[in-house]
């Protein structure tokens, strides 16, 4: 019998569902895991980082159904949320080389469909 080999670090989609008291329940889609946000204005989440004096960002990408919208959490994130060793390393910023041009949303836009999601 083979051992299951670990999934990389790489990101991953967070499903959220509004508790309507400013924070969400997150489930992991890449491995189910399960953990609440707090909602922060300008369409992002702050998770709990495996520390619990830190927290990471997760952007949101969609609404999904009333009060359930999709959110980002980048590799820097799950490693923040996951592993030890992460947290006590200064996040590294790389350039990104877009292969489209940004499509550039108005703030005000983005506010109201996040908040009319939650």
């Amino acid at each position: 019998m083979t051992a299951k080999a670990a999934q990389p670090m790489d990101g991953f989609f967070a499903y959220c569902t509004s508790n309507l008291d400013g924070t969400g329940s997150c489930v992991n889609e890449e491995d189910k895991r399960e953990f609440t946000c707090v909602i922060v204005p300008g369409a992002i989440i702050s998770c709990p980082a495996h520390q619990s004096n830190r927290t990471v960002d997760c952007v949101w990408t969609s609404d999904v159904y009333a009060n359930q919208a999709q959110f980002w959490c980048d590799k820097e994130s799950e490693e923040a949320m996951y592993t030890s060793t992460a947290i006590d390393e200064p996040p590294t910023v790389k350039p990104s080389t877009p292969t489209q041009p940004a499509k550039t949303i108005p703030q005000s836009d983005l506010i109201e469909t996040f908040d009319a999601a939650f």
